[in-house]
């Protein structure tokens, strides 16, 4: 049996950065951010994240502002040692350095050998399924993003590279004159660019996978709940065909929904960020996340999913002012003679509610928590 995870945003903030950078030998070391979450990853046999920073490389500048990334290599390093096998790359930040910034992330992407989807340097690679065999098990992974943040970088996509991100409706475009025809427009686009997805997933069905995964960029950031396109997005992606849909971007943990040979979340909250980046109340348990694990078998040639888990994790500030993500339950171990453990038990029993869609008082705390499959 393998066991697939998936986790939410993996974010860099400008803050982290700075934190990260060794003065005296001029390099950044992001490796202190991952240890205390390793030894749950380590049980997995294979590990996807979401990747909302461009790794563009020094040259096009790092980070140095709230909204718009770029993250040193090391970043990578990093999340390779900690297991990452795969990463979704289209998101609203994919373009935050142009062009030359999606090819390099990719090459970095490429040079730690942790394997991408989303995103395209060239067109053969756009042609390219994305289908990965664990132990028998084909597994075809999607990635598409509401959008670029292209009214806010203008950074747009011409007619000879729109290849390059795949996206569930036309980029953003600046709204001066003609606001309400944009508008409407655009409010089109959202269905008529459903059929690159179509496309993609009977492309997907055509190389018999077991399983089509998307990975789905989507929603309100720090939404209390799932907005109205992301539900939309959901169920399209269901009556194609698509298995499993992993849902990021809102930067909060939001519920999930499960049918017969579905299972889709709508966002599984901030993986690893810089808790108080942003201030309450848009600042609302977003330092915590969901990781959702899937123990998948294959038995004369038909894999089945035998059972689905989640544990509950949350980023944390150390005391060299360092984010790291840690297992909330072990967290709360550790600091069960402090006052702040109240408070985390609440956390803890808010995030599996929302997750679960639920109203449940004393949730026992655990590593991970089974959900119903049917």
């Amino acid at each position: 049996m393998q066991k697939i995870t998936f986790v939410g945003d993996i974010m860099c903030e400008m803050q982290q950065n700075k934190v990260a950078f060794d003065e005296e030998n001029n390099t950044y070391c992001y490796e202190d951010c991952f240890p205390e979450i390793k030894s749950l990853l380590k049980k997995s046999d294979y590990i996807v994240g979401n990747l909302e920073t461009p790794i563009a490389g020094e040259k096009l500048g790092f980070t140095n502002h709230i909204w718009s990334f770029n993250t040193p290599d090391a970043f990578l390093v990093a999340l390779k040692k900690c297991g990452f096998n795969l990463v979704s790359t289209a998101n609203n930040h994919c373009l935050d350095r142009g062009i030359e910034g999606l090819k390099n992330t990719i090459q970095a992407l490429d040079n730690v050998k942790i394997a991408h989807t989303g995103t395209y340097a060239t067109k053969e690679e756009k042609q390219t399924l994305c289908i990965k065999e664990i132990d028998g098990i084909r597994l075809g992974f999607l990635s598409y993003t509401y959008g670029t943040n292209a009214a806010f970088n203008k950074q747009y996509l011409q007619k000879n590279n729109q290849y390059m991100v795949n996206l569930f409706a036309n980029q953003e475009q600046e709204i001066k004159r003609y606001q309400l025809w944009r508008r409407l427009k655009r409010k089109l686009d959202k269905k008529s660019h459903l059929s690159y997805l179509k496309y993609d997933v009977q492309a997907m069905k055509e190389n018999n996978v077991d399983f089509i995964i998307l990975c789905m960029h989507s929603g309100g950031q720090h939404n209390a709940k799932p907005d109205v396109y992301t539900k939309f997005l959901m169920e399209q992606a269901k009556n194609m065909g698509v298995d499993i849909v992993i849902g990021c971007h809102p930067h909060v943990v939001h519920n999930y929904e499960i049918t017969k040979n579905f299972i889709g979340a709508y966002s599984l909250g901030n993986f690893f960020c810089t808790p108080g980046t942003s201030s309450s109340p848009i600042d609302v348990l977003s330092d915590y996340s969901i990781l959702l694990h899937f123990y998948i078998e294959k038995k004369d040639k038909k894999a089945e999913i035998k059972k689905v888990t989640f544990s509950i994790a949350k980023t944390v500030i150390d005391e060299f002012k360092s984010s790291k993500v840690v297992l909330l339950c072990d967290y709360i171990k550790k600091l069960e003679n402090d006052k702040k453990c109240k408070i985390l038990k609440e956390d803890y029993q808010k995030i599996y509610n929302i997750f679960c869609d639920k109203e449940e008082k004393n949730v026992t705390i655990q590593e991970e928590h089974e959900i119903k499959i049917y």
